[in-house]
C-alpha cells in the first residue's frame, strides 16, 4: 500500500511540473499561428521641422577642425608636454564657426532623422570641443565663456535624444556629465551676474528634458519598422498561414531570429512570444 501511495504521489509531482509545460507551449503555438498580430506602422507622425537642428548640429560637425597648429581634442589625453594656453586659444579661435553654428542649432527646434542609423560621432566631437573651450576659457580667466561653452554642451546633450530611441539617449547622458563638470570646476568663480545666467538656463533646460516615455515610444516605433515586413508577408506569416509543423516552426523561428540585427533579439523575442 505505502509503494502505491509513493508512485501515486510521484505521478502527481510529474504532472504538477509537465502539465505548467506544455500549457505554455501549446499556448504560445496556438498564439503564433491564429492570434499573432499583423504589425502595422504606429500612427506617430514626426512633423517636418524647418529648419531642423539636426541638420544644423550635423553641419557644425562638418565645419569641426579636429587638428590645428599641433593642436587636437582627446576626450582622453595623454600628453607628455601640455598644450601651451596659446596653442589652445588658436584652436578654439579655429573652431568658432563650428561652434557658432552648433549654437545657431541649439535655438532651433531638434528632431532626430536618422532613425535606427544613428551615429553620434558629430555630437560627440562637439561636445569634448565645447569642454576644451570651456577649459581654455577657465584658464585665461573668461570665466563667463566659459560658462557658456559648458552650458552648450549640456544643452547639446539634452537635444540628442529627441526624435530617437534608446542610443540616442545613451549617447546623450554620455555627453551632459562633461558638460556638468566643466561647469561645476568654475561654479565659485562666477560672478553674481554669471552665476545668475547659468542657474536660469539650467532651470530652463531641466523644464524641456525630453521625457523617458518618449524615448520608449520611439524605440517601439523603430523595432516595429523593422519586424513589419518580416511579419507581414514574410517567414512569420508564412509560417503562420500554412500551418508548418511544430519542428519545421523552430527552424523557421531561428532562421528568422538571424535577420534581425544583434541588438535587436531581445525585442523580437518579446514580440515573437507576446
Amino acid at each position: 500500500m505505502s509503494r502505491f501511495i509513493r508512485g501515486v504521489r510521484r505521478a502527481a509531482q510529474v504532472l504538477a511540473i509537465t502539465t505548467p509545460v506544455l500549457g505554455i507551449a501549446l499556448g504560445i503555438w496556438y498564439r503564433a499561428h491564429y492570434v499573432m498580430p499583423i504589425y502595422e506602422e504606429d500612427a506617430v507622425s514626426h512633423a517636418v521641422l524647418l529648419p531642423n537642428g539636426y541638420d544644423t548640429i550635423l553641419a557644425a560637425g562638418k565645419l569641426l577642425v579636429k587638428k590645428h597648429d599641433g593642436v587636437e581634442v582627446n576626450p582622453w589625453p595623454k600628453l607628455k608636454t601640455p598644450y601651451t594656453l596659446a596653442q589652445r586659444k588658436a584652436f578654439v579661435a579655429a573652431n568658432k564657426p563650428a561652434i557658432n553654428k552648433l549654437r545657431e542649432g541649439l535655438a532651433q527646434e531638434y528632431q532626430d532623422q536618422s532613425g535606427e542609423r544613428f551615429n553620434g560621432t558629430s555630437q560627440l566631437a562637439l561636445t569634448r570641443t565645447l569642454v576644451f573651450a570651456a577649459k581654455t576659457s577657465a584658464d585665461a580667466r573668461d570665466f563667463p565663456g566659459a560658462s557658456r561653452y559648458a552650458l552648450d554642451a549640456i544643452a547639446l546633450s539634452q537635444q540628442i535624444p529627441r526624435g530617437g530611441g534608446m542610443i540616442p539617449l545613451m549617447t546623450g547622458n554620455a555627453c551632459e556629465p562633461f558638460g556638468q563638470k566643466a561647469l561645476w570646476e568654475i561654479a565659485d568663480k562666477l560672478d553674481a551676474k554669471t552665476a545668475r545666467a547659468a542657474a536660469v538656463r539650467l532651470a530652463a533646460l531641466e523644464k524641456t528634458r525630453l521625457p523617458l516615455s518618449a524615448t520608449f515610444q520611439e524605440e517601439k516605433r523603430t523595432v516595429r519598422s523593422q519586424f513589419q515586413p518580416i511579419f507581414n508577408g514574410g517567414p512569420i506569416a508564412a509560417w503562420r498561414n500554412t500551418g508548418t509543423a511544430f519542428g519545421e516552426a523552430q527552424v523557421m523561428t531561428s532562421q528568422f531570429m538571424k535577420m534581425i540585427p544583434g541588438e535587436s533579439t531581445a525585442e523580437c523575442q518579446v514580440l515573437f512570444l507576446v
